[in-house]
């Protein structure tokens, strides 16, 4: 469905194999989740991955990183290090918000998450404050 007036209080979640189309102007959302494909230029103050889960978002324009962006991460591995793709898309804009995250779903006081754009991907990782190297 084509979609031309959007709210900032919407939470949209596009299942895999399905499809958002926007008709001008840039989507802004409250969240967005999912794992099919959004075709137009989206931001959303909060974007949510499943460790569980093989999708990801496919973003067919540019997805831009908003200031005190919010990162869910759910069914995070009790491994770390661990990365989870959280979209793909054309082009990603803001990439000077994503040291100032805001991430929801860890354990702040043992897990870092830090996001790292490559290849027109968006990725969280995941590490243990506690990793300990050692070397000899």
């Amino acid at each position: 469905n084509a979609i031309s007036v959007l709210q900032e209080n919407i939470r949209l979640d596009v299942a895999a194999g399905a499809s958002v189309e926007f008709e001008g102007g840039v989507g802004a959302f409250a969240a967005i989740e999912g794992a099919g494909t959004v075709n137009g230029d989206i931001s959303a103050k909060e974007l949510t991955a499943d460790f569980l889960k093989s999708g990801f978002l496919t973003v067919n324009g540019t997805f831009s990183l908003l200031d005190g962006q919010k990162i869910t991460l759910r069914n995070l591995p009790q491994e770390l290090p661990a990365e989870v793709k959280l979209l793909q898309a054309e082009e990603i804009d803001g990439e000077e918000f994503r040291r100032d995250i805001v991430v929801a779903g860890v354990d702040e006081g043992k897990v870092k998450v830090k996001l790292s754009v490559r290849g027109g991907a968006l990725y969280a990782r995941a590490n243990d404050y506690n990793m300990v190297i050692i070397v000899r």
